[in-house]
């Protein structure tokens, strides 16, 4: 059994009771966000089952929503069947069945979504935008419905930073990824006080940054591929007006006292305000990318 979560011989691993199944991603305790959870995620192998065991999760954001869906994605493309348990934490699970997780995971057989509990559709809390799947002609909609939610309760830097951000990476996804769409979820954190942040992540199951680069560049790893691609001025596309995308979601992120993360293939980039860690990680289709962000920089 391979649960979602497992790398080597991690403290907290569980052994195997059944050959046939894969533990992909838990049952680790704590914070599935995104600063930890592309780190605990393990591709599978196209046979068996493969089990997301958020059990022992006390607190799960939007990036870690969307990863969970682009692994998901990922492994049924290659033959996997997954399984899912929630979170023992009553709020936390209210929190992902209220973000849409199980309703979203619905169209890939996920075994499991039996157990998340039911809520009330109208009560979103905080929630920005629930999990949703975003066509190739959406994403500007999306972005004014986040712009129009967040209107009165946030700086205007903060404001056009997530406006920008989602067209930048619905952008990205459109002209590189070779995908049909993407996952995308926000949420605000702490609403109403002075240190209230704002999570958003953009998800595909395309090509990867690595491909949408070699055209253009020598690149010999997925790592080597991130640190070009956050790099302003960088694109697979031979125009000069191309490149600033995804460097300029990074540089927001940082000059709005945050922090962003991109993942792509077997690598990932923290990237904070005064430097940047790169990190190994199971190899995984497509690209994943979240920023996190102050709604009042100056407070």
């Amino acid at each position: 059994m391979r649960r979602m979560g497992e790398r080597g011989r991690s403290p907290w691993r569980e052994e195997a009771t059944d050959d046939n199944a894969n533990v992909a991603i838990g049952p680790y305790f704590g914070s599935w966000d995104m600063t930890g959870i592309d780190q605990f995620t393990v591709p599978g192998d196209g046979l068996g089952m493969e089990v997301i065991d958020m059990t022992q999760a006390n607190w799960v954001d939007a990036y870690a929503l969307v990863a969970i869906m682009c692994h998901v994605a990922a492994e049924t493309a290659f033959g996997s069947q997954v399984e899912i348990y929630p979170p023992d934490h009553q709020a936390v699970a209210n929190y992902v069945a209220r973000m849409h997780l199980p309703q979203e995971l619905a169209p890939y057989d996920v075994v499991g979504l039996d157990r998340f509990p039911r809520v009330k559709e109208s009560d979103q809390g905080t929630a920005l935008l629930p999990l949703t799947v975003c066509r190739r002609n959406e994403y500007e909609s999306v972005s004014e419905f986040l712009a129009n939610r967040l209107r009165r309760h946030v700086d205007p830097e903060a404001l056009n930073a997530v406006y920008e951000g989602v067209n930048e990476l619905g952008a990205n996804v459109v002209e590189h990824s070779q995908s049909d769409g993407a996952f995308l979820a926000a949420q605000t954190y702490r609403r109403g006080q002075s240190n209230e942040e704002i999570v958003f992540a953009v998800g595909d199951v395309g090509v990867g940054i690595r491909s949408s680069l070699e055209a253009r560049y020598s690149i010999q790893s997925d790592a080597q591929a991130l640190q070009l691609a956050v790099t302003e001025g960088v694109s697979g596309v031979d125009d000069p007006a191309r490149g600033i995308g995804l460097a300029s979601v990074v540089e927001s992120a940082r000059m709005l006292r945050g922090s962003s993360v991109v993942r792509s293939g077997s690598a990932a980039l923290l990237l904070f305000q005064h430097g940047t860690t790169p990190i190994v990680v199971g190899d995984q289709l497509g690209t994943t990318v979240g920023a996190k962000i102050r709604s009042r920089p100056g407070a």
